[in-house]
C-alpha cells in the first residue's frame, strides 16, 4: 500500500525532535541553540524560520533571511548530492518517491 508523500514540518512535528532539542540543544553557556528552517515550519524556540515578507521588515530583519537564506542554499545543495547518491532508495515498485506499508 502507498502513502502519499509527506511534509517535512509534519514528520518533524510527529518525530519528537522538538521535545529532544529543547532538552538538550545548549550552547555552553547554557542557552538554547535552535535550527533554521523554512517557513512550512512554526516559529518556536528551537526552531527559527525566515521573517514574512513585508515592506516594514528592519534592516537587521532583512539581513538575518539574507544569512539565512545563504545557509539554507548551501545545505539543500549538500541534500541534493545525499539524495542523488541514494537514488535507488527512491523507488518502491510503482510507488516511485513514496512510502511503501506491507
Amino acid at each position: 500500500m502507498c502513502i502519499g508523500r509527506r511534509t517535512d514540518a509534519r514528520i518533524y512535528r510527529h518525530s519528537g525532535l522538538d521535545t529532544i532539542l529543547r532538552m538538550h540543544a545548549k550552547g555552553r553557556n547554557g542557552r538554547q541553540l535552535c535550527i533554521f528552517a523554512d517557513q512550512g515550519y512554526a516559529h518556536s524556540t528551537v526552531v527559527q524560520v525566515p521573517y514574512g515578507k513585508s515592506l516594514r521588515m528592519s534592516r537587521k530583519q532583512r539581513n538575518f533571511n539574507v544569512a539565512m537564506s545563504q545557509v539554507r542554499i548551501a545545505v539543500e545543495h549538500e541534500f541534493g548530492k545525499i539524495r542523488n547518491f541514494f537514488r535507488f532508495t527512491q523507488y518502491v515498485g510503482e510507488c516511485s518517491t513514496y512510502f511503501f506499508v506491507p
